[in-house]
């Protein structure tokens, strides 16, 4: 099944032909389930988007009504 919380961010990927690692795909859910830790890995494996991508999901999550509303065409909506 299929986490509709993540589509803005698997949408931004498969535009620019990327494929997320399951690492990061983990890290999101978790992070947007409220849990909190530690990643370790190495350098150029993926850890800012492991990282980042989640705080921009539940970001946009929350001003999803405004950003549906703006006559603006933004890459998210």
């Amino acid at each position: 099944m299929e986490d509709k919380r993540l589509a803005v961010g698997l949408d931004y990927f498969e535009k620019k032909g990327w494929t997320p690692f399951p690492f990061q795909i983990e890290t999101w859910k978790d992070y947007l389930d409220g849990k909190s830790g530690l990643l370790n890995a190495p350098t150029g494996s993926g850890k800012t988007f492991a990282l980042w991508f989640p705080v921009l999901l539940e970001y946009i999550q929350k001003k999803s009504p405004y950003l549906a509303k703006t006559s603006k065409k933004t890459e998210f909506n």
